[in-house]
């Protein structure tokens, strides 16, 4: 179990899938990073730009003033909560107030981690191409203090991040049970998901590499699987640390998506997919378990894989699906639950605004959470009749054409337990 020490640091990211898209990543990055730069910095043509945009979302934000039954930001509507606007906090990325105070247009990345949930397309490149791209992006993110930190997914190569080859300052590939320490909580990283291709990757690779020059090419790795390592987590409890959300690349089984499409043309030219399809997302419950039986309580867990956008709580857990590239701030999106619940009670405790100074540690919000909403530990069990449901219950990646539809946001049963 390697541990990362930025416990100074407040600002904690997830980002989706990243898929190789690199410069697509750095690009959503760099416009916060410009928010830092004064007006004498900035092209001429940048801060056109930026006046038109601003005068645009102050017009929108006076449309919404002037009609307070359009959803803002995640929390609204107002018409269904009859509360009035002064009440109510300022959402991510949305101004303040519509009289002269300065909108962000977009959220700050600076002074901030950011977790990948994997699928990086790390490894189908040499490691001279991996030196080259990172360190450029390592440049870039140590002078805004913001460290990238990548979790494999069954598109990379487990040898980078077990062996750590990409390890800059601020850029890096952890090992499966890594520990992010930050200001606000723990948060343990595991990564790998299978490749329901993996027959046709196999294929496609041996062709490759039989007409290649004197290199394999990788396009499949038989270790891509989620390990469950009874030794690391015997480590994590004797190390008394407190996990407050975990990042993966796969879902548990009693987490959304609960159903895919049908599998039988990749089982029928895989024998063992159906098998492992379910097992990848079992040790995942393990995991779960073992955090359980030794006193942690993670408030989120973050994910990949499914290439879908969809929040829902479920054991005491946020449960979050992330799209590709989606960037996403899990302590503060427990606040925006908080939050929302208090106001869905009926007022019981004033919904308060959030900024970046606004976080609590996440074992105080949910003491919060449980003394506002009366909820107690989840009743959740694992025995042979749960591991034994059928695998069509899991879902595959969207590059194979299988479509997942993603649920309401809001729209669900938030105390309902797994099973």
């Amino acid at each position: 179990m390697k541990t990362y020490d930025f416990s100074s640091i407040e600002k904690i990211y997830v980002v989706g899938d990243v898929q190789g898209e690199f410069d697509t990543l750095m690009s959503s990055l760099n416009r916060g990073f410009m928010e830092k730069m004064s007006d004498d910095d900035i092209h001429p043509k940048e801060a056109e730009r930026r006046k038109k945009e601003e005068e645009r979302r102050q017009l929108q934000m006076e449309e919404r003033m002037r009609n307070p039954g359009i959803r803002m930001g995640h929390i609204m509507p107002l018409a269904d909560l009859g509360m009035p606007l002064a009440d109510l906090g300022t959402p991510l990325n949305m101004p303040k107030d519509c009289n002269g105070m300065k909108p962000k247009i977009f959220p700050m990345y600076s002074n901030a981690i950011i977790i990948s949930v994997g699928d990086n397309l790390i490894g189908f490149n040499s490691d001279a191409y991996y030196e080259r791209i990172f360190g450029k992006m390592n440049e870039i993110l140590a002078k805004n203090n913001t460290t990238l930190l990548f979790i494999r997914g069954n598109n990379d190569d487990p040898s980078f991040f077990r062996e750590e080859k990409i390890n800059f300052s601020n850029v890096k590939t952890i090992p499966d049970y890594s520990v992010i320490n930050s200001k606000y909580g723990n948060i343990l990283c595991v990564g790998g998901g299978l490749s329901i291709d993996r027959v046709w990757r196999q294929k496609q690779q041996d062709r490759l590499s039989a007409i290649s020059s004197n290199k394999k090419k990788n396009l499949y790795w038989k270790d891509e699987m989620p390990i469950f390592d009874d030794d690391k987590m015997k480590e994590l409890s004797k190390s008394g640390i407190k996990i407050s959300g975990v990042v993966s690349h796969v879902a548990p089984t009693f987490a959304f998506p609960d159903i895919a499409d049908s599998l039988d043309d990749w089982c029928t030219k895989d024998a063992d997919l159906a098998r492992d399809i379910e097992n990848e997302r079992l040790v995942m419950d393990k995991i779960y378990e073992a955090l359980r039986s030794m006193g942690n309580r993670p408030s989120f867990w973050y994910y990949g894989h499914y290439k879908v956008d969809n929040r829902e709580h479920r054991a005491n857990i946020l449960f979050r699906a992330m799209p590709p590239l989606a960037l996403s701030q899990p302590f503060y999106e427990l606040q925006q639950y908080l939050v929302r619940k208090e106001m869905k009670k009926g007022g019981k405790k004033k919904a308060r605004g959030f900024s970046y100074t606004h976080f609590q540690p996440a074992q105080q919000m949910m003491d919060e959470m449980e003394a506002i909403l009366g909820v107690g530990e989840p009743a959740v069990a694992f025995d042979d009749t749960i591991a034994a449901e059928p695998a069509n219950e899991l879902a595959v990646e969207a590059t194979d054409a299988i479509a997942v539809e993603p649920r309401d946001d809001w729209n669900v049963d938030w105390d309902a337990e797994p099973f």
